[in-house]
């Protein structure tokens, strides 16, 4: 958490970049993932330590967390992006992708194009993510969420990613202006460890909108992939996707 504090301090000044190294050094490979919705990466570190001091592994961060960037709204265009700053350190393949969540679809279309510029994809390691497939596309109904809602699954997702009890609710936000929201979970988020204090506001707001963005993308592959998929799921599975995975589908089966 303290280094998170110390980039989140950084980044007033400092330009967002798509690409992250999190661990530059090793002989392998370079692994490239894509964090869930909402983009920070900061989390893939944990990640990057399981994987071992050998092993280079980057994040990637989607466009608008700085809060003055507009978020990419479809995942063709967010794949895109991301092939131009993976090929900045690997100009060709065997590529090896990952992501988690919302991030996996992100590294499934990544994966489709590059087969089409005539890459090899030597790796698509999908953490967490329901099939890309009509059966399991239900796309959620967010039509009745306002600002307060938005705001508390934020910050429960940035809880549950960095083992932090966030104390922010619905009913403490929703009497709040948009103005007065954001400076009390700004507070809280100082509270817990996860921001420093003075870090600017726009950088909350950029990962709010680019959270709320991405969470209501919609996305069907137009195109078939010849390469294997690994599939993660964790142990506990989050009630409100259970029935998106698929029951015969296994932690750590190629797919």
């Amino acid at each position: 958490m303290a280094h998170l504090a110390a980039v989140l301090g950084s980044s007033v000044t400092t330009p967002w970049p798509t690409l992250v190294p999190i661990q530059s050094q090793g002989s392998l490979p370079p692994f490239f993932c894509v964090p869930g919705a909402g983009g920070n990466v900061l989390y893939l570190h944990y990640l990057a330590r399981y994987l071992g001091e050998n092993q280079p592994c980057y994040g990637l961060q989607p466009q608008g967390l700085d809060g003055d960037s507009v978020p990419l709204e479809s995942i063709e265009e967010i794949a895109s992006q991301y092939i131009q700053a993976i090929q900045s350190v690997q100009p060709a393949g065997p590529y090896f992708l990952g992501g988690h969540s919302f991030g996996g679809r992100v590294a499934f279309e990544m994966a489709q194009q590059l087969q089409r510029q005539g890459e090899s994809v030597g790796l698509v390691a999908i953490f967490d993510t329901p099939a890309p497939i009509p059966q399991f596309n239900h796309q959620r109904d967010f039509s009745d969420w306002d600002d307060a809602r938005w705001i508390c699954e934020l910050t429960g997702a940035i809880g549950e990613a960095f083992g932090v009890n966030i104390e922010i609710s619905h009913q403490a936000l929703v009497g709040l202006s948009p103005e007065e929201q954001i400076n009390y979970v700004q507070q809280q988020l100082e509270v817990v460890g996860l921001f420093p204090g003075q870090t600017d506001t726009k950088l909350l707001r950029g990962l709010l909108q680019v959270y709320k963005t991405q969470c209501q993308i919609n996305y069907l592959p137009q195109h078939t992939s010849s390469t294997p998929i690994t599939l993660f799921l964790a142990e506990e599975v989050n009630p409100q996707m259970e029935d998106d995975y698929s029951r015969n589908q296994r932690r750590g089966e190629s797919l």
